[in-house]
This record gives structure tokens, sequence and C-alpha cells, in this order.
């Protein structure tokens, strides 16, 4: 997989097009990412979900551990405390659809709800919260806010983890790029901090999203 060519989409953050790219070092391997300007992320063109071969029975999916990414799922490799969520299809059933989380700030009781993206590549959480959650806060939280994420659609969510911005903890993101907008969806960018106290399962075929603590 080569880079060729940089393009870049009027609101980019930082981006700088050219036909000569160099120093590029990181590529995104997900799911339901269609709907973020990224149309070619379909699963025909994830190469974890198209290794054929092996010895056994397995599912097409993959498995974020320490000791790295376990491509194809096994009764072996998905054995634990696996806590799963099983997610919808998109509309068109090109895939499935984005992981739905909630937000709390500060300790509310009121969380907001939308999705969340595991993010492999990046130390900084970014998180879109109405006017109504972040109590004021813009740009960042203040140090010391409770953060509290928990992943399923409203009533069905279930905790996951929660940090005080700040804390330095091992699941406590760099820092977090706040966006306050009551017309977008909330959302969150966990940052790979979640990966030090998770494995994060994601089966293809079924479409389960699974979290096994360490």
């Amino acid at each position: 997989m080569v880079v060729t060519e940089v393009q870049c989409l009027d609101y980019a953050r930082a981006c700088h097009p050219t036909t000569t790219p160099r120093n590029i070092a990181m590529i995104g391997v997900g799911f339901a990412r269609e709907g973020d300007s990224q149309s070619q992320s379909t699963p025909d063109k994830n190469p974890l979900l198209q290794v054929a071969g092996g010895e056994g029975k397995r599912r097409q999916g993959y498995i974020l551990s320490p000791e790295g990414v376990h491509i194809g799922l096994t009764a072996a490799n998905t054995r634990g405390a696996f806590r799963y969520l099983k997610l919808d299809r998109r509309p068109d059933g090109a895939d499935w659809a984005p992981l739905p989380g909630c937000i709390a700030l500060g300790g509310s009781t009121q969380p907001s709800c939308g999705t969340v993206l595991v993010d492999t590549g990046v130390s900084v959480m970014f998180m879109t919260v109405p006017a109504a959650q972040a109590a004021g806060a813009q740009g960042t939280l203040p140090p010391g806010t409770q953060v509290a994420i928990s992943i399923g659609a409203e009533a069905s969510a279930f905790p996951l983890y929660s940090f005080s911005a700040g804390d330095g903890g091992p699941m406590t993101p760099a820092a977090i790029h706040l966006r306050v907008a009551d017309d977008a969806k909330p959302f969150v960018n966990t940052s790979y901090h979640l990966l030090n106290g998770f494995d994060v399962l994601f089966d293809g075929e079924g479409g389960y999203v699974g979290f096994r603590p360490r």
C-alpha cells in the first residue's frame, strides 16, 4: 500500500496537497468510516478482512491487543471476558453502522449519546457535545473534569471507562479537543490510550464490537 497523492478537504485542520508525498507513516483500518468523507473505506478494501488460508476455523475480524493485531477470530483468541455490542447495518447495507456510545461530563446523570471511534493513531481525544453537556467549556475541558464513556445507545449503554481530564492515568488522553455544537451528533474519538486498558475486537461477519479489560 503506497500513498501517491495528498488531497485536502476545504475544512481540513492541517493539510498540504502534494503529488510527491513523503513521511506518511500511518493508515487507518476500521469500519463505518464512509460517512466521514472516506467513501472508499468499505469492507472489501479493508486488508484485515481479506485474509484467507491458515489452519482451523476463523471468522473475518481482528483483535487489537498489547501483542499486536490478531487477524481472524478463533476460539482461542476470543477467550476471556469480552463484553460485546451488536452493531446495526448501514441503511445501504454496505457496512456496519458506527459504534454507538454516550458521553457524560462533570458527573452528569444525563449523558449525550452519539458515536464512539477507537483510534489507534492519535494521542489526543476529539469530542463533540452539546452546550448543555459542556457547561461553558470551550476548546478543551478544564483539568479535573470527570469524563465517562459508555458503549451502546441510550438505555442499553453500559459503562466502559472514566477518567479526569489531565490526571495522567494510562487511559487518559494527552489532551482533549472539545467541539461544542447543538446541531451536531455527539461524538468521541478515544485516542489510543483506551487500548492501555482494553483489548478491542471487531467481528466483520456478524457485526460485533467487543471490549476485554486487562
